[in-house]
């Protein structure tokens, strides 16, 4: 089998190894797309799982089951490594990365003070002095404020 020696930035526009607008693909996408793919072998686990718990049942050899053992351990143990690392890795920097997913920008939390309780990076906080009256709105005592105000006199 012949091997590649072309470097990662030369590869050609149409190979599995390139974005939608040929450009090669960043060294953290190869690296998270080699993570998730790490992490979704836990399918594999299970049916390492299965097959020592059938081996078991049926009466199977001492050395394979600790050959089963084995193997998941060691391989729990790389998916963990794994999960820490992606977490440590963070996530896509590439906001339209095709390879797999990347952090989602929430289109409805665009605009500023949308929300009354939530902070916003866009809008600066206003102290108590800087906050601008409104006259859409009267104050009343306690007693008056629980009944409905009308603002047309009332005739007697």
């Amino acid at each position: 089998m012949r091997r590649m020696t072309r470097p990662e930035n030369t590869l050609n526009p149409g190979s599995k190894a390139t974005i939608t607008n040929n450009y090669p693909i960043p060294k953290i996408v190869k690296k998270i797309t080699y993570y998730e793919k790490i992490i979704d072998s836990q399918e594999r686990a299970q049916k390492c799982r299965d097959s020592r718990r059938d081996m078991k049942e049926k009466g199977g050899k001492d050395y394979l089951l600790f050959c089963f053992e084995y193997d998941l351990s060691k391989l729990l143990e790389k998916i963990d490594h794994t999960e820490v690392s992606l977490e440590r890795l963070g996530p896509c920097p590439i906001i339209n990365c095709t390879r797999h997913q990347a952090p989602i920008k929430d289109v409805e939390m665009e605009e500023s003070g949308q929300y009354a309780n939530t902070i916003s990076p866009k809008a600066p906080t206003l102290s108590p002095s800087k906050l601008t009256p409104n006259n859409d709105f009267k104050l009343f005592s306690p007693k008056k404020a629980v009944k409905p105000q009308s603002e047309e006199p009332q005739t007697v």
